[in-house]
C-alpha cells in the first residue's frame, strides 16, 4: 500500500450512518471469518475460497469505509479498534441471519444442505456414498465442505459437521457415531511377501500421516494413534522406513499405488479391503482413541433435511464392513 493510500485510512469508530446497500454481505462474511481467525488463510479455508479473494474483499471494505480494519505486520494480522467494533456487530448480525434461515427452512425436507468433515473422511468414505443419499433424497442438494478447523455454525452457513474428537458444547448437539480402528494394509502381493513375520515390516516403507490432526482439546490424534500402534506392534523405530504424508487419504492412496504399507484408520480403507484391493497385514488392529461424532447447532435439531442426513448416515455406517469380518 502506498503512502498516499495509507493516508486515507483512519483508525476511528465506524459511523452508523452508512447505507448498507453499498456493502457486500459476502464481503462482511469474509471480514467476520478473518476477524475470528486473525488469519486470512484460515478464513479462506473455512469459506472454501482463495486467500486472495479474502484479502481483496477486506481491502474493498476498508476502502469503502475509509477505515483501517486490520494491522498487517510480520506475516500476521490484528484487529484495529474499528475492526473489533465491526467484528462484534457482524458476529451478532450473521448469527441472527443464520438462525432465521434455519427456522424458516427446518420444516422442509428439501433444499440445500451443507455438511463439513475432514478431507480424508470425505475422500475415502463420504463422497463415494453421496450418490446413494441423493438417490434416496432427490429434493435435497447436498454439499460437502472439507476443513480441519472447528466450524463456526453462526456464520459459515454449514448445517452439520462430522468430526473427530469433538468437544462437548452447550450450544451444540454432539452425537457419537463410531470409534475408529488403526490397521496395517497393503496390496495383496506385498501383504503376501510380508506374511506373518513382523520383522518383514522393516523391509517395506511404512506410510503414515505426518500432518497434525488436532482435536478440539488440542490433542494431536494422528500422532497419538500412530505412536500407539507402533508401540503395540513392538517395532524398533530406528529400523523402520517411515514415510510421512500430508493427509490420511494420501496414505491409503499411496498403499493402493504399491508405495508401501499403510498404517491408517480402518474407516479410510474399509471399502478397498472389502473390494480386495488391500489386505490387512498380520491381522493387526488396534482400537484408536478417535471417535467420530455428528455435531450441529441445537436450533438445527428439528431441521428435517439434517434429520434425513443423520438417519441415512447411521444406516450407511451400520451397513459398512466391520473390521472383524475382514479376517478368514
Amino acid at each position: 500500500m502506498s503512502q498516499a493510500e495509507k493516508a486515507i485510512y483512519c483508525d476511528t469508530p465506524i459511523s452508523l450512518g452508512y447505507d448498507m446497500n453499498h456493502y457486500s454481505l459476502n464481503g462482511l462474511r469474509m471480514f467476520n471469518a478473518a476477524a475470528r481467525h486473525l488469519s486470512f488463510s484460515a478464513s479462506a479455508a473455512e469459506l472454501n475460497v482463495s486467500q486472495a479473494a479474502v484479502s481483496q474483499q477486506i481491502r474493498r471494505l476498508e476502502h469503502q469505509l475509509n477505515v483501517k480494519l486490520f494491522v498487517r505486520e510480520s506475516g500476521r494480522v490484528t484487529l484495529t479498534a474499528a475492526g473489533k467494533e465491526l467484528a462484534g456487530a457482524t458476529d451478532a448480525a450473521l448469527s441472527r441471519i443464520n438462525k432465521a434461515f434455519s427456522k424458516i427452512t427446518q420444516t422442509d425436507v428439501s433444499g440445500n444442505l451443507t455438511i463439513s468433515t475432514l478431507s480424508s473422511f470425505a475422500t475415502k468414505w463420504l463422497i463415494p456414498r453421496v450418490a446413494q443419499f441423493e438417490s434416496a433424497h432427490p429434493s435435497i442438494s447436498l454439499s460437502i465442505h472439507t476443513s480441519e478447523y472447528k466450524v463456526d455454525f453462526s456464520t459459515s452457513g454449514i448445517d452439520g459437521a462430522i468430526r473427530l474428537g469433538a468437544k462437548e458444547d452447550a450450544e451444540l448437539c454432539t452425537e457419537p457415531l463410531f470409534r475408529d480402528t488403526m490397521c496395517l494394509v497393503a496390496l495383496p502381493e506385498r501383504a503376501h511377501s510380508i506374511g506373518t513375520d513382523i520383522e518383514n515390516l522393516y523391509n517395506h516403507p511404512l506410510l503414515v500421516d505426518g500432518t497434525p490432526n488436532l482435536s478440539e482439546q488440542m490433542i494431536d490424534l494422528t500422532s497419538l494413534a500412530t505412536n500407539k500402534a507402533i508401540d503395540a506392534l513392538e517395532l524398533d523405530r530406528s529400523k523402520l522406513m517411515i514415510e510421512k504424508h500430508s493427509s490420511s487419504a494420501t496414505v491409503v492412496l499411496s498403499a493402493l499405488a504399491n508405495k508401501g504399507v499403510a498404517l491408517t484408520r480402518f474407516s479410510l480403507c474399509m471399502d478397498d479391503v472389502k473390494a480386495g484391493k488391500l489386505d490387512i497385514i498380520l491381522n493387526f488392529t488396534l482400537s484408536a482413541d478417535m471417535e467420530y461424532s455428528m455435531v450441529y447447532p441445537r436450533e438445527n435439531s428439528q431441521c428435517e433435511k439434517l434429520k434425513a442426513f443423520r438417519v441415512w448416515l447411521r444406516r450407511e455406517l451400520a451397513m459398512s464392513p466391520s473390521i472383524w469380518n475382514m479376517f478368514p
